[in-house]
């Protein structure tokens, strides 16, 4: 698998063009299809073996048959077209015939049939209507009331019609869910740290340095099939997880052939095509998002030593080696301007099943790639800390107070190639690759005053540009094997997944000046702030991983009950590499107000001789790279499971048992002496379950699990880094430990209608040793760090509906309307000697506080109409609560994230002949990113800055 993830680049143009010669003989076929999947109609389990017979309407003359596969699907070929009945016959099943079947020639028709058993007394064979499941919104939600766990979830088609631009967006629209910074998922109030993100129900790896997240916004909704996400803890999860355990699943394998194209261009009002952008010099960004020569480290810094300017003053060939050096590196040092570009996407897909030898081979390869630009202007950043009387004060003293503006520029693409082969009617084996790149652009410029370090007539300018390059592989082994129709089941998948982020020459530059009747005096001070720095970082980390899962069914009391055991493994590395770089200057070589020309071929390297012949130099390169924030990081997870799956009556369902999970996990840095952070532990975590049917429509569910969170490599490693939106130094805390978690979990939940449901849940966990990074004003910078935390509790409760309006009035029936609102409180307790600060200024204040990341509500509305005429137009609108972003130290007041609701509006017509019109708009009401402190009652400002409404458009063709 190594070698198909070094080569994922060139596989995917490959596998589509092998794609699009396999699908051209299916294209001419003048019959017509049969296809579904057969399951237990109280369980929901896939039934292996069900003989399926094909009659013509009204007819006993067999016209075609099949039995179902390991996956409880069926497929019958060759049909002339027609109407026909079919027949699904099992042993302790009742016999059940769908009649008016209608069968089209080059079409596939898709019938899926839940089966009773015998047990339930019916009067010979069940006869029902056929009703075709194309709404896989509907089939999602089916699959939610045959489910273990307490889930929620959203199809290809809610993804489509919300105008998702990948999973991010798509998530937005999930009970409970919300996303911070446009990637990273919150759960029931929870943060990342607390969430199990998996694709295809395996691993991957994170591909930022500071989080245990995955960027969902990786995944465009093209390449999506469904995601799932899983609030309640079953023994065959991992037990990494508290808020919801997420499971992407891309595209699977069509019944017929499938081909798609697609393309939209859109428009941000923030940055229209034309507008002036800041942004990277040429060279820095290409569409295709590849490593760029032109920010590379140089070749004369990677490969010898940098003489320091001591060593100039006697040693000629020293002082030319540091001028070489010195100049090899980019003289830009601020943003640059150029024009917008249009905003653009682009997707191709093509799928089908073929005969291979005899037997079905599904694929489907997909190709994505679209450009995004966002910017702001007139952004505000502040920092703050409390007065001396703070009892008395009525604000908070200022030391920053900046104007801003920022813009960026992403290009993302990749692709999948997923094929699946029936080696046997029960033996089953597939391969899922996936490979997605990215590189953003961001520039940035702030200016105003530093009222701590300047004096007010003084402005403060810093400017950074960063280029971060982002790339995930992912090559996925699986297998599912029936050694009989009723017998033992097992499933397996090995996978082995590669991220990366690079950060080549992120680029920081400070100065400040002094007005004047003969214009600006400019000065770069150290003493205050950063010289002018670049960094090269680099972050490789690989997972590899297994799972095995044995079921076998047997019978207790004429009741069906399923055994499953298994067990999984983990095994993750990541090394982190950071070079840093700073140019420093002669004393009497200034800086007068012109970026260009002070780091430019007259400004770097030597620039003069003294009187003596000794070189003077402008700005010269010095090597700041510290061995202390260089680490390697290893993570091992080894866990075994065995479970029950209980019909304990024909209404009450028992789904119990234990997960046993050990963790290593060791960090050190390149410092002497190292220094090391690691986790050893070995975790028993038992859950039970019970879902009680009130009916065939409604269920009541009751659950309890122990799961855990473990501190990531960046929160453990013994490091410091630089933030530049925060102006923070985050520091790693080798001493941490993980968190333990028990969930309990109720909900009671009625699927009234196909694609309708009303659900009430109640949820509460105990946190054991919780994690938070908290921010220490008393350090010389701003200081981000993380604490393992005593205790604490979230509680709360979920509410959702979706109908469709046809009871109020016959001419609303295509009109359908939608949301959930969750309700979530936390409680931590307050450390004393903290809480005595605090109430110095603030007598009443609480002794309990909300837990990092958490917010106390999320409001999610959804309102749509479709009608048979290809018609569609719906309206989305999303709110969360004010959540709390950083928690500050020293009785400091904490950082919120305020409010933002988002509106978005799309409308789609399909045109005919396969093709359809869509149009969008997001963010309607320029909701403004907002971080503050509350001191006595008043906000103070740390950043707000708006993101602008968007618009797009585009066309798609299906076959």
């Amino acid at each position: 698998m190594s070698f198909l993830i070094s080569c994922a680049p060139r596989a995917w143009y490959a596998a589509v063009a092998v794609l699009l010669f396999a699908v051209a003989p299916a294209a001419q076929a003048q019959t017509g299809i049969v296809t579904g999947v057969v399951v237990d109609d109280a369980l929901g389990e896939t039934l292996i073996g069900v003989n399926v017979a094909v009659y013509p309407e009204g007819s006993d003359e067999l016209a075609g048959g099949s039995a179902t596969d390991i996956d409880g699907r069926y497929r019958i070929t060759g049909l002339v077209p027609g109407t026909y009945d079919l027949v699904f016959s099992y042993v302790g099943y009742n016999t059940q015939r769908v009649t008016g079947v209608d069968v089209t020639a080059g079409e596939t028709t898709s019938l899926d049939v839940p089966l009773t058993e015998e047990a339930v007394v019916l009067h010979g064979d069940v006869i029902v209507e056929a009703r075709l499941l194309r709404n896989s919104g509907a089939a999602l939600l089916r699959d939610r009331q045959r489910a273990t766990t307490v889930s929620d979830a959203i199809g290809a088609d809610e993804i489509s019609r919300s105008g998702s631009s990948n999973a991010s967006d798509a998530m937005e629209k999930v009970t409970g869910a919300s996303v911070v910074d446009g990637r990273y998922l919150i759960m029931r109030g929870l943060s990342d740290r607390y969430l199990n993100v998996q694709l295809n129900s395996a691993t991957l790896p994170s591909s930022d340095p500071d989080r245990n997240a995955i960027p969902l916004d990786l995944f465009p909704s093209g390449l999506l099939d469904n995601i799932v996400t899983a609030k309640t803890f079953t023994p065959d999860q991992p037990g990494s997880f508290t808020g919801g355990s997420v499971n992407i699943a891309t595209r699977d394998y069509p019944d017929a052939l499938m081909f798609s194209v697609s393309a939209s261009s859109s428009a941000n009002t923030n940055a229209l095509p034309g507008d002036d952008l800041l942004g990277l010099p040429s060279g820095g960004f290409n569409l295709f998002a590849l490593p760029s020569d032109a920010l590379s480290l140089p070749d004369a810094v990677a490969n010898g030593d940098l003489p320091s300017i001591g060593q100039t003053f006697s040693d000629p060939a020293a002082a030319q080696r540091l001028e070489t050096i010195s100049e090899s590196f980019s003289p830009v040092m601020a943003p640059t301007v150029g024009s917008a570009p249009l905003e653009q996407s682009y997707g191709l897909s093509v799928g089908n099943q073929i005969e291979v030898l005899g037997r079905p081979l599904g694929f489907i390869g997909s190709l994505n790639w679209s450009r995004n630009v966002s910017a702001h202007n007139g952004g505000t950043f502040g920092q703050y800390t409390l007065p001396g009387n703070a009892a008395e004060a009525t604000e908070l003293v200022n030391d920053i107070r900046l104007s801003t503006q920022a813009a960026s520029d992403e290009v993302l693409w990749g692709g999948l190639g997923n094929f699946s082969y029936r080696l046997t009617p029960r033996h089953e084996v597939g391969v899922n690759l996936l490979y997605n790149r990215s590189a953003e652009s961001t520039a940035s410029f702030r200016s105003g005053s530093l009222p701590r370090d300047l004096a007010s007539n003084q402005v403060y300018e810093t400017r950074a540009l960063e280029l971060t390059e982002r790339e995930l592989a992912s090559a996925q082994l699986r297998g599912e094997h029936a050694l009989s129709d009723r017998g033992i089941q097992i499933g397996w998948n090995a996978s082995l997944a590669r991220s990366l982020q690079n950060e080549p020459d992120l680029r920081y530059f400070s100065n400040h000046f002094t007005p004047g009747p003969d214009g600006n005096t400019y000065t770069i001070a150290a003493n205050l702030y950063p010289e002018p720095t670049r960094y090269f970082r680099d972050l490789n980390e690989t997972i590899a991983s297994g799972n095995l899962n044995v079921t076998a069914p047997v019978r207790l009391f004429g009741r069906g009950v399923q055994v499953k055991v298994g067990g999984a493994f983990e095994g993750k590395t990541r090394e982190f590499r950071e070079r840093r770089f700073e140019f420093q200057r002669n004393s009497q070589f200034r800086y007068e107000g012109d970026p260009e020309a002070f780091f430019g071929a007259d400004g770097v390297g030597i620039v003069d001789t003294d009187a003596t012949g000794n070189p003077i130099f402008g700005n010269y390169i010095v090597d700041l790279t510290s061995q202390s924030n260089q680490f390697d990081g290893d993570q091992t997870i080894a866990a075994g499971y065995a479970m029950v799956d209980a019909a304990i009556t024909r209404s009450l369902r028992f789904i119990g048992g234990a997960r046993l999970e050990t963790t290593q996990i060791d960090v050190q840095n390149f410092a002497t002496p190292v220094r090391t952070g690691a986790v050893d532990q070995t975790d028993l975590l038992p859950a039970a379950s019970a879902v009680y049917a009130l009916s065939e429509a409604m269920n009541l569910r009751a659950a309890y699990g122990r799961t855990l969170a473990r501190p990531t490599f960046r929160e453990i490693a013994p490091y410091s880094s630089y933030d530049f939106a925060t102006n923070a130094i985050f520091t790693g805390n080798p001493d941490l430990n993980r968190t333990l978690i028990d969930n309990v979990d109720l909900r009671w939940e009625w699927f009234y209608q196909p694609g309708m449901i009303l659900a009430v849940s109640g949820f509460y966990k105990q946190f054991d040793g919780p994690i938070e990074r908290v921010i220490i004003p008393a350090a010389t910078n701003l200081e981000v760090q993380y604490r393992n935390l005593d205790q604490a509790r979230v509680f709360g409760a979920e509410f959702e509906a979706r109908t469709r309006l046809g009871f109020v009035a016959a001419f609303l029936q295509d009109v359908r309307l939608g949301g959930n609102l969750t309700l979530v409180q936390s409680e931590v307790s307050i450390d004393p000697a903290e809480l005595a600060q605090i109430r110095t200024y603030d007598p009443s204040a609480d002794d309990t506080r909300p837990l990092q990341g958490q917010s106390p509500y999320v409001l999610n509305l959804d309102l749509g109409y479709e009608n048979a005429r290809g018609t569609a137009l719906n309206v989305f609108y999303n709110l969360f609560g004010p959540r709390l972003d950083f928690v500050a130290r020293g009785g400091q007041p904490d950082y919120y994230e305020r409010p933002q609701g988002l509106l978005d509006v799309t409308a789609s017509q399909v045109l005919g002949r396969g093709f359809t019109l869509k149009a969008s708009a997001k963010n309607l009401l320029d909701a403004e990113v907002e971080v503050t402190q509350e001191f006595k009652g008043r906000d103070f400002v740390n950043l707000r800055y708006d993101r602008g409404r968007s618009f797009s458009l585009g066309l798609s063709y299906r076959l």
